[in-house]
């Protein structure tokens, strides 16, 4: 069974086309007429659309914050103003509304023509268009509904260019914004950061001034001292077989108990600085002087020279028998064929020192310092070595007997390759307990066995025995 279908005639297409855009036309008076109440062109009200552009703002900022902390970092290190990465900015956000009005102006109409670009003239050509069609001239309507599609696509894009050069400068202005915010912060930081160095700076010139002023309240016994070494002179001490009156001695053993040992600035590569332990550069100095005079220092058992500053003495075959030198430093002195038997060396620092030949029997060396020393040929025995430290010593020929378990040898030099060990120190066990020996060049050292693990490396402490893992 087949159904007719109804005939629709020309005339009636016609009649409906007509229908259908008079409709149109009457939609597009009834825009025109409420055109006032309509929002501003290009406004966007949805809130996706708003959600969607603040993620994309969001997104840009977090991608630019790395680069923009480089940036800001490079100038702090430069000691380039603010204001120069403010212009920075500026130059950036008239760059990107440059951009937006080109692209108004220039980008648009070149790809689209120069169309009319307003609502209005979208709907006078539909009107038209309309028009033309229902008067039967369809060529006419044609062209007039080509220049309709034409000057609508040149309103939306005007309106969506415009709406995004506006959006993209509010974006503009907020990072550019930010960024100050974050130069300021980080301008401030480096502000802070260059005053703590000035309050660290002034802090160690104070320094430098209290110790200052204390070595210049200690000067006033250089007055005494010097004195006293005039008066030792003129009792030529070398003819009288070192001995002096006794009213000097006792004025030598009142200035050394008076001349304590303070800290003191110490002038080393161009730079001042603070001395590394306290010291009394005094007591060196008389000592050194009586040393000098041929004073027989068996006259100075009483006087107190702990602490005394001698470092870089030439002292050779000085007779320090007897002496107080608690904690003396002797760094850098040749003292070759010196004694010191029986005298007090507790914690006295040796290091670097010349002392082959040198004669320690009966000495306290407890905490003693004897690194990178020539100890060739020096009389250590009944001495008490307590940790006391031979590291990297050179020991050929040296003398030993009580005392050794607590002493460390670490890379000490105990003989050489050539004589098969015969200037090995005497007394000295061959293995010691604890170390091994190793061939370094021409000569045989002693290191520390990994059982044995010092307290302190730096100070190489004596060893203490661990039990094998």
């Amino acid at each position: 069974m087949h159904l007719d279908r109804p005939k629709v005639g020309v005339a009636d297409l016609l009649d409906r086309m007509s229908t259908f855009l008079g409709q149109e036309a009457a939609a597009l008076r009834r825009l025109q007429q409420f055109k006032t109440q309509m929002p501003a062109e290009g406004a966007d009200k949805s809130p996706s659309r708003n959600w969607s552009m603040a993620i994309v703002i969001f997104l840009l900022g977090a991608s630019s914050g790395l680069p923009i902390f480089f940036v800001v970092e490079k100038f702090e290190d430069l000691g380039q103003p603010i204001t120069t990465l403010i212009a920075f900015g500026c130059a950036a956000l008239a760059v990107g509304l440059a951009i937006a009005v080109v692209s108004t102006l220039w980008l648009i109409p070149r790809f689209l023509g120069r169309a009319a670009a307003s609502l209005e003239g979208v709907a006078s050509e539909l009107i038209v268009a309309s028009q033309a069609y229902v008067s039967g001239k369809n060529d006419v309507a044609i062209a007039h509904m080509g220049e309709m599609l034409k000057a609508g696509a040149a309103w939306y894009a005007k309106v969506r260019t415009r709406q995004f050069a506006a959006t993209s400068a509010v974006g503009l202005i907020v990072g550019f914004g930010g960024v100050v915010g974050a130069a300021l912060i980080f301008t401030q930081n480096a502000l802070l950061r260059r005053q703590t160095d000035l309050l660290a700076l002034q802090n160690k010139r104070l320094e430098h001034q209290i110790l200052s002023s204390e070595a210049q309240r200690r000067s006033a016994y250089s007055t005494e001292l010097f004195a006293i070494l005039k008066d030792v002179s003129d009792e030529k001490p070398a003819n009288n077989n070192g001995k002096i009156p006794p009213e000097l001695v006792s004025r030598i053993i009142v200035l050394t108990r008076s001349a304590r040992p303070y800290w003191y600035i110490d002038v080393t590569d161009n730079d001042l600085d603070r001395s590394q332990r306290p010291l009394s550069p005094e007591r060196g100095q008389l000592l050194q002087g009586l040393i000098e005079s041929k004073v027989d220092t068996s006259l100075l058992k009483e006087a107190d020279f702990s602490s005394a500053d001698l470092s870089q003495a030439r002292l050779n075959g000085a007779k320090f028998d007897g002496l107080n030198l608690l904690g003396a430093e002797f760094s850098l002195a040749e003292l070759r064929e010196a004694t010191f038997r029986d005298a007090e060396l507790t914690t006295a620092n040796f290091r670097y020192g010349k002392l082959e030949g040198a004669d320690f029997a009966g000495a306290q060396l407890e905490r003693a310092v004897f690194k990178h020393t020539r100890l060739s040929r020096a009389n250590f025995r009944s001495a008490n070595l307590g940790n006391t430290s031979f590291l990297d010593a050179y020991l050929l020929r040296a003398m030993f007997d009580i005392g050794l378990r607590y002493a460390c040898f670490d890379q000490a030099m105990v003989a050489t390759m050539a004589t098969n060990g015969d200037e090995y120190p005497s007394g000295l066990a061959r293995p010691l307990e604890g170390y091994g020996e190793v061939n370094d060049g021409a000569l045989v050292r002693l290191k520390r066995s990994p059982l044995f693990t010092p307290d302190d490396p730096q100070d190489c402490s004596p060893p203490r025995r661990q039990s094998p893992p």
